[in-house]
């Protein structure tokens, strides 16, 4: 029993790193903070700040809710694939 709770304990710590929105948070909270005129090319570099919408706002396509910006990623399987009925 006692094995079983470290092999728990264990997988549930493996996943808590791996996933990806922690790493990313980890990632840059070693890092300081830069404006948005001083940023290169390819740098990484960690923005905070506030956006303001300007003269137009966009409509989500999948909320409707008013907004600055939006991505939408549409993920689409071939006919006849996997999970078609």
């Amino acid at each position: 029993m006692f094995i079983g709770a470290i092999a728990a304990l264990a997988s549930y710590l493996y996943a808590k790193e791996a996933d990806p929105r922690r790493r990313a948070r980890r990632a840059l909270r070693g890092m300081s903070t830069s404006t948005i005129a001083d940023l290169r090319e390819g740098e990484r570099v960690r923005i905070c700040g506030f956006v303001g919408a300007g003269e137009k706002t966009q409509l989500s396509p999948v909320s409707n809710a008013v907004c600055v910006g939006f991505r939408v990623t549409v993920d689409a399987r071939p006919p006849g694939g996997e999970g078609e009925s």
